[in-house]
Formats: structure tokens, C-alpha cells, sequence
């Protein structure tokens, strides 16, 4: 009996053992990669893409259009260094004039494989990647590694994130000496790990926000990870990762309808303000906002702060061409369900007042529409009496390095600089006694820290953003907004 028991267990040891071996070095054999392998037959491309934790993201029709060469894509997922190894091998001998390399490589996918032993895992990277890096100078390799979330990194065991770091570590001091290897890395970047509505799971970008991050690496090197600055990198996440996790009150209960001009609107999808208020606290949104647009009225623009609002309670998107923000949020807001749920405007207007240098107020007439704080205090007021209920928070407009940094005068004696368009705001919110927050003195953006978080000196880049969200939810939550 106690021999038969010990050849089962030499039988099932026997078993993982092959299938250890067979998941590291199977190569697969179906139709798509197949398909793979048909293509570099054709040759005649410069570029080529391959990933093994994704493959929509790297479009190729997409690298040919940012690195103007023409690219072949790998459709099927890469499984493992061999699966890589063999494809680059047929790759660089079907078209020997080929540049460039882009591969998506995973390397804690890789050293979980290997049950994160290091020596197995670095001898197989030799193999199977190095050895092509080295063979072949005159391409450029460029290695993508994924960003895994926060709140993935905060639920590893502390062995666990030693491997992690290690597995990177690896890839690094095998590949950092060839002059012709970049190897990127976003990780330590709060806009993305930090705002759960950049991924599908915990360890998956979601496509667009990965595509981006693959467009800043073609494009500068902003993300690239050296032995210079891979500690830093690192012990930045570690040291993020000791502070415990911030709690985001929960507004589910709570529909936000974001109004304004291309602050809110300058990004699209989740790196914008409000899918950052969205992904940190689960409110419903709608986003509203039209770039371009003033608070004030001007008889030659379809929109303005007003007529926005009156749009909105009347629900009319007739007229409005389809491709503009307001109507896409408009329509949202149309066709959703939002029964029962509190209401809150979000109110961000300024900049484009100040730009083309409207009046800031009319000490005659405090509604009248044609100048900055009366067109603010006519649709705050409609908002008010046709819901009743709703909370209303008004930003002022943060700072920009454009026009001498607000300082200059671009209108008539009406006019102002940036910040009379900034202290009629905070008058109005005071007056009407709705909730105010200063972007202008309480963001953290200023002369000393605008290349930190604008991306173009007005506008919020993906850092800026989260930042500007993360300060909106705590005003809300200081003053009541929250799901009991």
C-alpha cells in the first residue's frame, strides 16, 4: 500500500512536472498564429508587433501611422519566451531589413511560469529574446511591460511583490547594456494605477488607456526604465504602497452632471475629470462640458453657459451636431436611468471668458448675460429653481502660463486679468450660496508646478486630471455629498 501511495506521488509529480514544461515551452499551432507566421512569408515591413498580454492595443495599423513605416501585428497572444523566440526568429530571417521590434512582455507572467526562479526564467530570456537582441544591432527593440493596478499590488503577499520587482529587475540587467533595447514602464504613474476605471481587471489596461501609453513611448521616453532611475521607479511604487490606501466616499447613489468648457472636456474617456470622480467613487456621470465654450453670452455661438443649462432642462438636443461633447452627455443623460439618485452640477467656466476678454460683471444689472459673473448667477439660478434639491459646486479656473500667466488685459475696461474672472466666481458661489473650490489656489497647479500637471500651460494633462478629480471629490465629500 506504501509503494503503491509513493508511485502516485511519483505519477503526479511526474505529471506537473510536463505540464510545467509544456505550458513554458509549448508553442501553439492554431489558426491564428498560423495566420502569424503566413504573414512574414510577404515580408516588406519595417516594424513588427507582437504582445503576449494583449493584442487589440497593439495596433498595427496604428504604429504605422505613428512611426510611419509599415508594420506587421502578431494577432495571437504570445504564451511564453519560446512562443516569442520563434516568431522574432522567422521574423528577422523573412525580412532582413527590418527596423524595429515593438514587444508587449509581461515579465511577472514570465517569472510565475518559472515559479520565480530567477535562473530559469534569465537562461530562457538568453535564449529566446536576448540572444536576437544582440544578433541583430541594426533594430531597435522596444519592450513594453504592463502597469498593474494599485489595489492589484496592495493584495500581494509581501514575497509576492519581492518576485514581482525581481522579475523586472531581471529583464533589465539582461537587456540593459545592448544600445539598441528601450524597455517602458508607466507603473509608477498615480492618473493609471490609481483609478480602478483603467482596467479590466486588476493586471489589464483597458484599450484605450493602453494605446495611449504605447503612443507616449513612440513618441518621447517619457516611461523609459534605465539601471539609472529603475531603483528610484521602484521604490517610489514601494513607498506609495506603505501609505495606506486612500478611501473615496461612495457616491453611487448620486448622479454628477459635469458642465463646462474643455477642462472637463480636454480628455477623453478615463482621463478626464469626471471619469476620474466616476472610477474613484462610482457616481453616475454625465459629461456636459463643450471646449471653447464661455459662461458668458456671445449672439454668435451656439452655446454658452445658459444656453447649456436650458438645453439641459429641456432635455433638447435637437440641432446639435452629434460629434460634440455636450450632445454626446446630453444623449447620455437622456437615454439613462437615474431615478432616485441625488443630483449634483459641477460647474467649470472661466478661461474663455478671460480669453477672448468678456466682461467680468455689470455692477448695474448682476444678471446680465453678456458678462462673465451675471451669466453665472442667471444659469446657477435656473439650476436652482428647476432643481431644487441639487447640490451645485462652481470651479474657479486654475492657473495657465499663457498671456503672462493670466496677467494681461485682453478686452475692454470690463475686462481683467485671470484672476478678477477667479474672485467673481468665488463672489457668485458666495452670493448664491452654492459650493465653491479654487482651482486657481487650492489645486497644487501653479508657475512652480504647471510641466507637472498641464499639458499644454491651461489644460490638465492624465496627472493633472487626477489631481483636479481627487480634489472636486474631497469638497463634495466636506460638504455632504456622500452615499449613506
Amino acid at each position: 500500500m506504501v509503494w503503491l501511495a509513493f508511485g502516485l506521488l511519483i505519477l503526479a509529480a511526474s505529471a506537473f512536472v510536463l505540464w510545467k514544461a509544456y505550458r513554458i515551452y509549448h508553442i501553439p499551432s492554431d489558426g491564428e498564429r498560423r495566420e502569424d507566421i503566413a504573414a512574414l512569408a510577404e515580408g516588406d515591413y519595417e516594424l513588427a508587433v507582437l504582445s503576449m498580454y494583449t493584442t487589440e492595443a497593439f495596433d498595427g495599423q496604428r504604429f504605422q501611422f505613428f512611426c510611419g513605416v509599415k508594420t506587421i501585428q502578431a494577432n495571437h497572444l504570445f504564451v511564453n519566451l519560446a512562443d516569442i523566440g520563434d516568431y522574432l526568429n522567422r521574423a528577422l530571417t523573412a525580412n532582413p531589413d527590418m527596423s524595429r521590434v515593438y514587444i508587449g512582455l509581461d515579465p511577472y507572467a514570465v517569472s510565475e511560469m518559472y515559479d520565480h526562479h530567477i535562473a530559469l526564467y534569465a537562461r530562457d530570456y538568453e535564449t529566446y529574446v536576448a540572444n536576437y537582441i544582440r544578433e541583430n544591432p541594426q533594430v531597435t527593440f522596444q519592450i513594453l511591460i504592463p502597469s498593474y493596478s494599485e489595489a492589484y499590488l496592495r493584495g500581494l503577499s509581501d514575497r509576492e511583490y519581492e518576485a514581482l520587482l525581481n522579475s523586472y529587475r531581471s529583464l533589465m540587467n539582461l537587456y540593459f547594456a545592448g544600445s539598441n533595447v528601450k524597455i517602458y514602464f508607466a507603473g509608477k504613474e498615480e492618473w493609471l494605477t490609481g483609478n480602478p476605471k483603467n482596467y479590466v481587471t486588476e493586471r489589464e489596461c483597458r484599450v484605450p488607456v493602453l494605446q495611449t501609453i504605447i503612443a507616449y513611448t513612440l513618441r518621447d521616453d517619457r516611461y523609459l526604465l534605465t539601471m539609472n532611475n529603475m531603483e528610484e521607479c521602484f521604490d517610489q511604487i514601494t513607498k506609495s504602497l506603505s501609505v495606506p490606501a486612500e478611501v473615496w466616499p461612495d457616491l453611487s447613489g448620486w448622479c454628477l452632471v459635469f458642465l463646462g468648457d474643455s477642462v472637463f472636456e480636454y480628455h477623453t474617456g478615463t482621463f478626464s475629470i469626471p471619469d476620474v470622480v466616476e472610477g474613484l467613487t462610482k457616481a453616475q456621470i454625465y459629461n456636459c462640458s463643450q471646449g471653447g465654450m464661455m459662461a458668458s453670452e456671445d449672439p454668435e455661438e451656439l452655446l454658452s453657459f445658459n444656453r447649456m443649462v436650458d438645453r439641459f432642462l429641456r432635455q433638447d438636443t435637437q440641432g446639435l451636431s452629434e460629434d460634440l461633447n455636450f450632445c454626446r452627455g446630453l444623449s447620455n443623460y437622456i437615454q439613462e436611468e437615474h431615478e432616485g439618485k441625488q443630483y449634483c452640477f459641477i460647474l467649470s467656466y472661466g478661461f474663455n471668458d478671460y480669453f477672448q476678454g468678456a466682461p467680468v460683471d455689470n455692477e448695474a444689472d448682476p444678471y446680465d448675460v453678456s458678462t462673465y459673473a451675471g451669466a453665472l448667477r442667471a444659469g446657477i439660478l435656473r439650476l436652482q429653481q428647476n432643481v431644487p434639491e441639487a447640490k451645485i459646486l462652481l470651479l474657479a479656473p486654475n492657473y495657465t502660463v499663457e498671456f503672462g500667466g493670466g496677467t494681461q488685459r485682453l478686452g475692454g475696461e470690463q475686462s481683467g486679468i485671470l484672476t478678477d474672472y477667479v474672485k467673481a466666481a468665488a463672489d457668485v458661489a458666495s452670493e448664491m450660496d452654492i459650493l465653491f473650490l479654487n482651482n486657481y489656489t487650492e489645486s497644487g497647479i501653479n508657475k512652480k508646478t504647471e510641466k507637472q500637471f498641464l499639458a499644454d500651460g491651461t489644460h490638465p494633462s492624465e496627472r493633472g486630471a487626477f489631481l483636479l478629480g481627487r480634489n472636486l471629490i474631497r469638497k463634495l465629500e466636506e460638504n455632504g455629498v456622500k452615499t449613506p
